[in-house]
């Protein structure tokens, strides 16, 4: 989620946790005695994208504002004698976390605790199952043992190579300039794929020149 917000040329990221309906479309705020209009998450997010972590944590009753946001992509406002309406073209990115006493055989409703019509607003609903494999989860935490270990060894090494240098009356980074062009060098020669500005330029393109759509 966070990768797709970096990759988006416009994004906002917002938590359901003590999210409220206003806070994801508008507010009213009262400003030198004049009601004038904030934009929440959705409203920040138009043309763009709208990644929504703990989805579930938005109360029942703040969820019905966001059933028009997601369908007809605007926000009627009646607030405060103020009559709008505000677009909200924005892709939707929501994670939930599923209920822990879920079983594959029981309804997806119940695994994201949201209603069916607030549901069926998603396009496409990926389900990740933590099933219990052995091989699978040694090899995953071999890999993350194996980055911890590694970062520490290179903040040693750059702890001891500051240290020499404080003792030969030199700045770090001109101890360590040689070392560092030489992995970066590397890293640049290694390197495989884009750059994050490299493909967000490619998909505002590709948006823009096909203007793909979902079938």
């Amino acid at each position: 989620m966070k990768f797709a917000a970096k990759a988006s040329h416009r994004s906002v990221m917002a938590s359901g946790r003590g999210s409220s309906s206003a806070g994801l479309t508008v507010t009213a705020v009262k400003e030198d005695n004049t009601w004038v209009l904030e934009a929440g998450a959705l409203m920040l997010a138009d043309g763009g994208l709208c990644c929504i972590d703990e989805f579930d944590g938005i109360k029942e009753a703040d969820r019905a504002v966001i059933h028009e946001a997601m369908e007809q992509q605007t926000v009627h406002v009646a607030k405060a004698g103020i009559l709008a309406t505000l677009s909200t073209r924005t892709t939707v990115i929501a994670a939930v976390n599923p209920k822990p006493s879920w079983r594959s055989s029981q309804p997806i409703t119940e695994a994201t605790k949201m209603s069916g019509p607030l549901l069926s607003r998603f396009d496409v609903v990926l389900l990740l199952l933590d099933t219990r494999h052995p091989a699978w989860d040694t090899r995953v935490s071999g890999c993350v043992l194996t980055n911890h270990q590694r970062g520490a060894r290179e903040l040693q090494n750059q702890l001891n190579q500051s240290s020499q240098a404080e003792g030969m009356g030199l700045e770090p980074s001109q101890s360590q300039g040689g070392a560092q062009d030489g992995g970066t060098a590397r890293e640049g020669g290694d390197a495989e794929g884009w750059t994050l500005p490299v493909l967000r330029s490619y998909l505002v393109w590709i948006r823009h020149r096909f203007q793909p759509a979902m079938t």
